[in-house]
């Protein structure tokens, strides 16, 4: 298990992005609804909305930090 995610919570950013596999698989323990959006639709929604682009950044930042820290943690306990 990589992470937890609660409501609202994005994933496949990275995939979406670089259209390159994703790096991760999601699995819903209870009912969920998701919503999905195509590459093109999101590129349009992000040149029209430079708002979504920062969001989308600042996601990826904090998930990169985490696994920075998670490294960091793992490598201090050798």
């Amino acid at each position: 298990e990589l992470a937890r995610m609660s409501a609202e919570e994005v994933f496949g950013e990275m995939a979406i992005l670089d259209r390159r596999p994703r790096s991760a698989t999601v699995k819903a323990e209870s009912a969920t609804t998701v919503l999905k959006i195509t590459q093109e639709d999101f590129f349009e929604i992000m040149a029209d909305r430079p708002e979504i682009a920062q969001g989308v950044i600042e996601v990826l930042t904090q998930r990169l930090r985490k696994a920075d820290e998670e490294i960091h943690r793992l490598s201090a306990g050798k």
